[in-house]
């Protein structure tokens, strides 16, 4: 149980670094967080691949060589999802217009349509992006933006429970978006937009899911 509680304060504080701004962070570029948020989904991705190759499940392939591919792969994809962030889905629902919309934000158009915010190569001013919002309506914009933000959350996790055959794993970062969400509702911030509370509590999911997963 004291791994567990250990871990998860781990991704707690080190996911809060990861989106800090501060004058250290010179020495931790991105992706280094990133890439250390996603090396537990690796290095676990890997030894599972091991174990599975050794029995069998993915071939005869040589288990070592099985385990490092699998685990840089997760590695990778991993990190990517991290490097993604929440994009325009932060739960303020700020009225700038857009500037690229998410690479997920097609599949959230499927079930909320085009993001108000978004008018292409078009540079509307103010006003009219404003008005855009009012006319979709602000209550369906907010749960597009949730939504948005549990997309995100998934491309974090969804390589690693693949890799290992664990939905709860997989399905894990979806509470982010509750997490930023209730952050923004309570304030829980030191700066304007800011939301430290959400970043702890994202990182806490993020690698207690594993230490429970792996422990338990």
């Amino acid at each position: 149980m004291l791994k567990i509680i250990l871990f998860t304060l781990m991704g707690a504080v080190l996911n809060r670094w990861r989106g800090l701004g501060h004058p250290l962070k010179q020495y931790t570029p991105k992706p280094i967080p990133q890439a250390i948020m996603a090396l537990p989904y690796a290095i676990l991705s890997g030894l599972f691949a091991y174990e599975a190759s050794s029995l069998g499940i993915y071939d005869d392939l040589f288990p070592v060589i099985v385990a490092w591919v699998v685990g840089i792969i997760v590695l990778v994809l991993t990190t990517l999802g991290f490097i993604t962030g929440y994009g325009q889905y932060f739960p303020d629902m700020h009225t700038q217009p857009l500037d690229k919309p998410q690479f997920v934000d097609g599949l959230v158009s499927v079930f909320f349509g085009r993001d108000p915010r978004d008018f292409g190569n078009l540079k509307p001013d103010r006003l009219t992006a404003v008005l855009s919002i009012i006319n979709y309506g602000r209550t369906k914009l907010y749960w597009r933006c949730a939504f948005g933000m549990a997309l995100t959350g998934l491309c974090c996790t969804i390589p690693a429970g693949i890799a290992m055959m664990n939905p709860w794993i997989a399905l894990s970062c979806i509470l982010k978006a509750p997490a930023y969400m209730i952050s923004y509702a309570l304030e829980l911030k030191k700066a304007e937009g800011d939301y430290n509370g959400a970043e702890y509590v994202t990182g806490a999911v993020l690698w207690g899911s594993l230490a429970v997963a792996t422990w338990l």
